[in-house]
This record gives C-alpha cells, structure tokens and sequence, in this order.
C-alpha cells in the first residue's frame, strides 16, 4: 500500500502535477491504509555518501540556457538521482524547464521536469531520444533512455552533447548563451 501510495505521491507531485481524477480516487482510497512510519522512510531513505557526491557533481555540472537548467552528472551511484536533481533543479527561480542525464549500467538516464504551457514533457522527450532509446511520461515530467552499448568515452560525450543541442532546438532555446549555475566558468567535460 505504501509503495503504491508514495508512487502517486510522487508521480504528481502531492497531486499538484499532472493529477487525473483516478490519481485523486486512488491518493484518497489509499491514504488511510498506509503507516505513516513506513512511508516516511520510503520518501525520505537514508542517503549514502555516494548520493551527496553525485548531487554534488550534479549541481557543479549544471548549466543555465536562459530558463533551461541542464545538468551532465556522468557516471551515477543510483540512478534515482537523475529524478531527484531534475525535480531539484526545475524549482530554481526562474527556471521552467529542467534535463538531467546520468550513466548508469552502460544507459544514459534522462529525467526532464517542465512548467511550460507551450510544449509537453513526455512529447519533448520523445522527439529528443527518438529511435536511440525508449522514453515517456506526462505534460509536466518524463524520463528516458539510451543505451551506450559500442559507444567509448568519446563518443558517449557527443551523445550528450547532441542530445543537449537538440533539446534547446526542441524547445525554441537554440542560441542561447550557457552560463554555469555554480561557478564562473563553464565545467570541463
């Protein structure tokens, strides 16, 4: 029951993103089920070092294009934190839209997280990985994946590259200059 109910807690923001009339149903039917003690730990685990390092990373390697946050992190510990840096990142001041990337066993996970009323998350996504991977999600948050399968490190960072490039086309963002979220200078690859 936890689970299920953090799901929908999750995928909707507290049912402030996204949520359909079945969301409600289910957050309403659910709620009085769960242990509160249990779903506290399933929402917030304890975290490893290895987390707080690749949220690091995450933030130092962050880019501003206008209202676009992207951020590389490159190899990941937990794949979860590609998510929880999107969600993280799309709540800058702002900023309405946010793509994170992370390699994670030889794929490269996408999260993309949008307020924007023009263009929707799971379609921009799709366009964005195309034949390389598999991708989905609703108007306001979606995720992906790439395999990197024959790909060395060279090339594994021009798909990145590539993928950034196009995302900003996707968006209308093309040109805009790159400021770095943390520093004063743009992080190296």
């Amino acid at each position: 029951m936890q689970t299920r109910y953090s799901g929908i807690k999750t995928d909707t923001n507290s049912l402030s993103r996204s949520a359909s009339s079945v969301d409600f149903e289910a957050f309403n039917y659910l709620a009085p089920l769960t242990n509160p003690r249990v779903l506290g730990w399933i929402e917030n685990p304890p975290l490893t070092q290895e987390h707080l390092i690749d949220y690091h990373r995450g933030l130092g390697r962050t880019i501003l294009y206008r209202d676009v946050a992207i951020s590389n992190l490159g190899n990941v510990h937990n794949d979860d934190i590609v998510a929880e840096l999107a969600d993280l990142l799309l709540r800058l001041d702002g900023v309405s839209w946010a793509l994170c990337m992370g390699l994670s066993n030889n794929m490269l996970m996408l999260s993309l997280r949008s307020t924007s009323r023009k263009y929707h998350a799971a379609r921009v996504i799709r366009k964005l990985i195309g034949q390389l991977g598999s991708a989905g999600g609703h108007a306001e948050m979606a995720a992906g994946q790439v395999s990197l399968q024959g790909l060395d490190k060279s090339g594994k960072q021009e798909l990145s590259s590539q993928l950034v490039q196009k995302f900003l086309n996707i968006i209308d963002r093309h040109g805009c200059q790159p400021k770095p979220l943390v520093c004063g200078q743009l992080p190296s690859k």
